[in-house]
């Protein structure tokens, strides 16, 4: 590991809390930022194409949002105990732990999108959807999930790096990978929905193969940062292969996360319900609209994301006082 984030952690534990907060902090902001750009710009091409095309998204990504939450609530584990670990000063614990968190996701991931993509159907059926929308959008929608859960390994691949890099206090690096997945999405977006060039016109689910390519990249670089440098924490590769204690741990704090991001996408899974018994051009404003309300929504869970870190590394150095400090002035700046 290098001396940046034993700086970070340093800083983190001891001195003055309040700038190397937002220090920590204004990457994953800007993270999140970009997240919205991702969905934006999908939503921008598809426009283009159709109305339908944007109703398609719509419908789909609650229900995507629905299974990811699984795993963000175990990578958000893997990010306290890493951060734990990191504040004691037990860099070979963190790395340990490190590798656990990265093997077990990457299990969850396959099993979760395996489970995704044989319930596209049935989850699709079970809204009450309009006639015109059950014909026009509701095909659409379900090629959109096929494609993005084929591609979970990759998706939540690059979600974990940014966990792990989180947990030791370096958030930087991850944002440098996520401004080239965003840049590699855009750029491939109208070719693969209009088929530009050489590529075929694939319409909506040529968006989906654009996200997972992009997240795709994101993860090689993560993994390639991981184990290719001596940026975030050491893993040992024999770490990746899951052991009963420290999956143990990860569950135990994955679970409860696990289930509150999951009832949030249940409420916005309902909320959808409820819209899709509208005409597809219904479907498509509620699906905008809903983008644009994530621009306000998604910086605060990155403001968050640094709260968790703080928190882990002071309780890991038994600062227990610091801790409390770094969720008042988390909360301070959030309000």
């Amino acid at each position: 590991m290098t001396s940046a984030p034993h700086a970070e952690r340093s800083s983190l534990t001891r001195g003055p809390l309040l700038r190397p907060l937002v220090r920590l902090a204004w990457p994953l902001v800007a993270i999140q930022l970009l997240q919205v750009a991702y969905n934006l710009v999908d939503t921008i091409w598809l426009g283009r194409l159709s109305a339908d095309a944007v109703g398609a998204l719509s419908l789909a990504f609650p229900l995507v949002f629905l299974v990811i939450s699984i795993g963000g609530g175990f990578t958000a584990a893997g990010a306290i105990l890493v951060a734990q670990h990191t504040g004691a000063g037990g860099d070979r614990a963190a790395g340990r732990i490190a590798g656990q968190t990265l093997g077990f996701v990457g299990i969850v991931s396959v099993v979760v999108g395996a489970i995704g993509f044989l319930a596209t159907g049935p989850l699709l059926a079970l809204l009450p959807a309009d006639p015109v929308t059950a014909e026009r959008i509701v095909p659409r929608a379900a090629e959109y999930m096929r494609v993005f859960f084929l591609g979970s390994p990759a998706l939540f691949g690059f979600f974990v790096f940014s966990a792990l890099m989180r947990g030791t206090g370096d958030t930087r690096t991850p944002l440098v990978v996520m401004i080239l997945s965003v840049v590699v999405n855009v750029a491939l977006d109208p070719f693969l929905i209009f088929g530009w060039w050489v590529f075929p016109a694939l319409g909506v689910e040529g968006a989906a193969i654009a996200t997972v390519t992009s997240r795709g990249i994101a993860t090689v670089a993560g993994l390639y940062v991981l184990f290719g440098t001596d940026l975030g924490p050491t893993i040992d590769p024999r770490d990746l292969i899951p052991k009963p204690g420290p999956v143990r741990q990860i569950v135990e704090l994955g679970v409860p996360t696990a289930l509150e991001q999951s009832g949030t996408a249940l409420a916005i899974v309902a909320a959808t319900a409820m819209v899709a018994t509208f005409p597809p051009a219904v479907v498509a404003a509620y699906g905008l609209g809903n983008r644009l309300i994530s621009v306000v929504t998604l910086p605060a869970m990155g403001l968050s994301q640094a709260m968790d870190t703080a928190v882990g590394q002071n309780l890991g150095a038994a600062e227990p006082e610091r801790a409390t400090q770094a969720v008042k002035l988390g909360t301070g700046l959030l309000v």
